[in-house]
This record gives C-alpha cells, structure tokens and sequence, in this order.
C-alpha cells in the first residue's frame, strides 16, 4: 500500500506541485537572461570588435593658464581670502615679561588686540601659584591697547609665573567665542 500510494503522486501532480515546477523554470530562465547580460555589459560591441572603455583626459594644448584670470584684482581677492581667514583667527600682543612697581600699582602688561581681528577680547591676568585673577581687563576691540595695569593685590619681591587668558568677544552681540592662554612671566621690583 505505500508503494500505491508513491506512484499515485508521481502520477498525478498537484496544483503546488505545478506552480512550484513554474517558479523553478521562471527562475532558471531569469539567471541564464541575467547571465547574458552580464558577459555582454563586459564589453561594449562595435563593428564586432570588443571595446573596453577608457578614460582619457585630453592635453592641455594652450587651454591652461598658471594664476589667476586676468579680469580678476589680486589684491581684491587675498582681502577676501584673508577676510575667510581672519573669521577663524584670534590674534594678539602682550609683554611676555612684564615688570611691575614694587606696590604692584603700575606694570607694563602692554596688552594689543590688533586691527585685523574682528573679535573684542578681554583678559584675565591669573597668578599661577595661587589661581587668583589679579588684574581683568575692560572689553578691548580690535585695533585697542593697555599699556600699563595695575595688580588687583602686592606680590613679593622677584618673579612670578603667571597666565594670560584671552577671551574672544563677538562685536556686535558680546557672546563668547572661545578663549586662549599665553604664560608669561611677572617681574616685581623690591
């Protein structure tokens, strides 16, 4: 009886069956057309000869120039190329090795935010010993200085390690646009 039933199925497929042996032949047929295009796509046929691309980038022959185009001003187009750079750079001067009176009321700190800078700055003058700000400076805009300053307290005699901290102020909004350090040594007299 299961040998009856075996050659009945052979003998008689069922819808699933059918549509199964459908799909495998679909699919079969679609890899070999897959297969085609694929080894023809390899080559591009022409006059049957096979041609492979290629990529070729003609000569100069006189089409180049070195520099700039003529109807351009060199010096209009360094102001704004320097213009570019100078948004995303933050310039300075101060005396690296300032002296002070013995009382600390007056040194020569000789504080400069040049001209080219778009930013105001502000400074704090931080003994490193201690962390304490002795001297904070007003809002300096661009093309400014401080020459002398005085010390929010008396140091002793002799040198002091010290941290200018710069802060960079936007001009027309005053928000903070970031900051940075300089050491600097603080001379102060007996």
């Amino acid at each position: 009886m299961h040998e009856e039933f075996n050659s009945n199925l052979r003998k008689h497929p069922t819808k699933g069956n059918r549509w199964r042996d459908i799909c495998m032949i679909i699919l079969a047929i679609l890899l070999l057309i897959s297969l085609s295009l694929l080894i023809v796509n390899k080559y591009i046929i022409v006059n049957c000869s096979a041609i492979e691309p290629q990529y070729i980038i003609p000569e100069a022959n006189g089409e180049v120039f070195d520099g700039m185009l003529p109807t351009d001003n060199p010096d209009e187009v360094l102001a704004l190329l320097q213009e570019k750079v100078d948004e995303n750079q933050f310039a300075f001067r101060i005396n690296a090795n300032p002296v002070f009176s013995g009382d600390c009321k007056k040194g020569n700190l000789r504080i400069e935010n040049p001209a080219r800078n778009i930013y105001g700055m502000q400074i704090e003058l931080i003994l490193d010993e201690t962390g304490e700000i002795l001297y904070a400076s007003p809002l300096i805009k661009p093309n400014q200085y401080i020459e002398h300053v005085g010390l929010s307290r008396k140091l002793t005699g002799g040198s002091h390690a010290a941290t200018v901290r710069f802060v960079a102020i936007h001009p027309d909004t005053n928000a903070y646009m970031g900051e940075v350090a300089a050491a600097i040594t603080l001379g102060v007299g007996k």
